[in-house]
Order: C-alpha cells, then sequence, then structure tokens
C-alpha cells in the first residue's frame, strides 16, 4: 500500500489508488476486492495445506501403533485392553484421527479401520472396517 504525507487520505487496499466516497471504503472497485479476496483466500489455503503431510504422518504412525497391539482384523466385538501410559511411551496422538463414532453412549475416535477409546487408565481398541468407507 502507498503511503501518503496527508494522513487523512485512505488507499485502496489492492492497487494503492486513492480513494474517494465512503470513509469506510476500503478499494477503489469491484476488480480490485475481488482480486484482494481471491489473492487473500489462496494465501490461506496455501497455508492450511502446509500442514497436511505432517498430519497424515501422525495419523499413520497411530495406525501402525494401533495395528502393532493385538492380532490381526479382529472381531468386530472383541476389544483389547491397553494401559494408556504403553501407547503414550510409544508416541501416539490422542489429537489426530480420521472418525469419530458413538456406540451407545460411547465415544470411539478412528485410524481408519482401527478404533479406540480410553479412560482414565485404559485403552480399548476395536476394529470396524465399515468405518473405512
Amino acid at each position: 500500500m502507498i503511503k501518503s504525507a496527508n494522513p487523512e487520505e485512505r488507499h485502496c487496499e489492492n492497487c494503492g489508488k486513492v480513494l474517494f466516497g465512503r470513509t469506510d471504503k476500503r478499494f477503489c472497485n469491484d476488480t480490485c476486492r475481488n482480486t484482494f479476496n481471491r489473492e487473500k483466500h489462496l494465501r490461506e489455503k496455501i497455508k492450511e495445506n502446509e500442514n497436511l503431510p505432517e498430519i497424515l504422518r501422525i495419523i499413520k504412525r497411530n495406525y501402525q501403533i494401533l495395528k502393532s497391539k493385538g492380532p490381526g482384523p479382529m472381531d468386530k466385538y472383541f476389544q483389547l485392553i491397553i494401559p494408556v501410559e504403553e501407547l503414550v511411551n510409544e508416541g501416539f496422538n490422542f489429537k489426530y484421527f480420521t472418525s469419530i463414532y458413538f456406540f451407545g453412549n460411547e465415544l470411539w475416535r478412528f485410524c481408519f479401520e482401527r478404533g479406540w477409546r480410553k479412560d482414565d487408565e485404559y485403552f480399548y481398541i476395536q476394529d470396524r472396517p465399515e468405518q473405512v468407507g
């Protein structure tokens, strides 16, 4: 934006031209307003996507930790029970998962088909293949 010697003179936020008219005017015309907003949204979208590889890496790591516990595909009614401390020590990150589902009054979080819920001491793991699709 262009600075002026006159502090009361306002300039377009996109091209820097001097503005005339309303005191709350930010752009000289619709083209400048649209260009400014398109570029702003593009910058925000790029910033959002910068974290995506790291998030995917964390989800994959969580999935590997869950899969390393217990047998291969489990019966959908079979649950593994593991101390929370064990998963924390392996680097499990409870903030990242692919979906959430309520079974009765229990909230389960899933990394693909393998889900978990936790209480203060234990971590319950269960496979639900229908969660993938």
